[in-house]
């Protein structure tokens, strides 16, 4: 979705669900704010709307901030707006991906991203801006990190970590599969979390057996985590979100 080598590409149904839902850390502690950094600027083009998608995120371990926009620019105009600004980047990348144009390019320790596509109004995209090019520790040491601090089972692959912020939360969202039963997996889960001093509100199984649902609390902080058998992989989409203590 973004350019980012630390991200192990996950299935297309677990992406739909997870796509900007966040959750925090799994142990418990006062919400912080979120790290201040200098993200650079990635104009709109002319006659745009420009939104947050998220101001500050984390994607496997990498700060990220994305922001989406609508124009009536049509998405030639568009374009020819972003060749401008791009050609003189280091690492200027531009591609049709469909009906749209996707372009990249380096900014100091950023991967900065443009992706733009036709609306019936004109175009809309997204500018992302990813920190894939900061010396911050060994890529082994930052693919360990993800997914740390959950209880999955033995086996268990993690593909994706998302951490983000919000006033007075921080949350979020990690995305495993194995091979192992919706039933195993809850079993596990459960008695795990329950060890880690949280206490269980709800455990829902679902659809014969093929889903899941555990809803827990500890303190401030509630999580969800949802169980499916898909095919020949079960995920597991843990979501939980810390509140700010009064």
């Amino acid at each position: 979705m973004y350019s980012n080598f630390f991200l192990q590409k996950p299935c297309s149904e677990l992406f739909s669900y997870a796509a900007f839902v966040w959750l925090c850390c799994i142990t418990s502690f006062a919400v912080a704010d979120a790290p201040k950094r200098d993200f650079p600027f990635i104009p709109s083009p002319p006659q745009a709307t420009t939104y947050w998608i998220a101001n500050y995120v984390e994607q496997n371990t990498t700060p990220m901030q994305i922001k989406g926009f609508d124009s009536t620019l049509k998405i030639a105009d568009a374009t020819k707006f972003y060749d401008t600004w791009f050609k003189d980047k280091q690492l200027y990348t531009r591609k049709t991906v469909g009906d749209g144009e996707l372009f990249g390019a380096k900014l100091g320790l950023y991967q900065v991203t443009v992706k733009l596509k036709t609306t019936q109004a004109g175009s809309s995209g997204t500018l992302s801006s990813s920190a894939i090019h900061e010396d911050v520790g060994s890529l082994k040491e930052r693919l360990a990190s993800i997914g740390k601090g959950f209880p999955a089972p033995t086996g268990s692959t993690c593909l994706s970590d998302v951490v983000s912020y919000d006033p007075g939360t921080k949350n979020r969202v990690i995305i495993f599969t194995n091979q192992q039963s919706v039933e195993t997996n809850a079993l596990y889960i459960r008695e795990q979390m329950i060890k880690l001093g949280w206490t269980l509100n709800q455990d829902q199984t679902i659809n014969g057996g093929t889903s899941s649902m555990l809803t827990l609390r500890k303190g401030s902080s509630e999580m969800m985590v949802t169980i499916n058998k898909n095919m020949q992989e079960t995920s597991i989409v843990s979501s939980q979100t810390d509140l700010d203590s009064p």
